[in-house]
């Protein structure tokens, strides 16, 4: 079997890939790699989010804006709680793992340039997104990493 010393996991919310994360955990211990585990804010089809006026409370008529900072927030808030929840995964192994949070740059992108630059070995990510059903039209993220990365490439189901 190849040696895998740094595998580069992409996450996002969906099974599968929870299920790319559980398979790194079993190449990684068995090979004594080096995880670094990402998740892209940037999604083909929410880019340009503009600022949106919410109501506060029913019948009240008052309302909110809730600013294009605001969401970018949350969106950061959500992705760091994801990894870290994902890094839980690894408790009990002696695999080192490190996570990021990719702001401007999409998944796709991100990995074939950055598996590039950083010689990563292998990139474990799922199937099928969390965003699947918009991008059946499109190029999926596991596509053009299949065809554009320059390492191994783990896609789970």
């Amino acid at each position: 079997m190849k040696k895998y010393s740094k595998i580069l996991l992409a996450m996002d919310n969906s099974a599968d890939a929870q299920r790319a994360a559980d398979r790194v955990i079993g190449i990684a211990s068995e090979q004594n790699s080096k995880v670094v585990m990402f998740h892209s804010l940037e999604h083909h089809f929410f880019e340009g989010m503009q600022p949106m006026i919410v109501p506060m409370s029913a019948g009240t008529g008052m309302q909110t804006i809730i600013t294009s900072r605001q969401i970018k927030t949350a969106k950061i808030q959500k992705a760091e709680k994801l990894l870290a929840d994902t890094k839980e995964k690894f408790k009990g192994t002696i695999v080192p793992v490190e996570t990021r949070v990719i702001e401007d740059e999409k998944p796709e992108d991100y990995i074939i340039r950055i598996a590039e630059e950083e010689n990563f070995d292998l990139v474990a990510l799922g199937c099928k997104g969390e965003h699947s059903i918009l991008r059946k039209a499109f190029r999926t993220v596991a596509t053009k990493v299949l065809n554009d990365a320059p390492c191994d490439v783990l896609v789970v189901r």
